[in-house]
């Protein structure tokens, strides 16, 4: 049995490079441990915005893929799809509605979640602590648990 692995953290408030960098980084990480893990995070598909960053140094219009109904309904769709829900809130400047929302999507989808959340996070909060069935402080230990549930997959 494959891992199928939904990605998610904070994206508002970051340049375009620098969200796509963070989410190959991790679909290669998890990707690298050598188990059948598929991995779907929030820019598949949307390219298109770093393309448009590159050539305008603006908030780019990301067409019909980046509409608030597209965006809302396709992460909920990723997630529905995926077997566990891995949130990297490590770095979070400020709180992000959005993980905040994939957080509750996959509790009430009864998705295994995975939160990295360090003790002094801005997300320290009671529904966020209630709807994450595992809070690690730092990525490390949360992809070595990943890692764990691959092999056991």
């Amino acid at each position: 049995m494959s891992l199928t692995v939904y990605c998610a953290a904070p994206i508002t408030g970051g340049d375009y490079r620098s969200v796509f960098a963070y989410f190959e980084n991790a679909k290669r990480v998890l990707e690298s441990y050598g188990m059948d893990i598929r991995v779907l995070h929030p820019m598949v598909g949307k390219e298109v915005l770093l393309r448009e960053l590159e050539a305008a140094e603006s908030v780019p219009d990301g067409g019909p893929v980046c509409t608030p109904q597209a965006i809302f309904q396709r992460d909920r769709w990723m997630i529905r799809e995926s077997n566990v829900t891995y949130l990297n809130l490590a770095h979070a400047d400020a709180v992000s509605i959005g993980c905040c929302m994939e957080l509750a999507i996959a509790n009430t989808l009864g998705k295994h979640t995975v939160l990295v959340m360090p003790e002094d996070s801005c997300h320290q909060h009671a529904f966020v602590l209630a709807a994450a069935d595992i809070i690690f402080p730092s990525e490390d230990e949360a992809l070595d648990y990943l890692t764990v549930l691959a092999e056991g997959c």
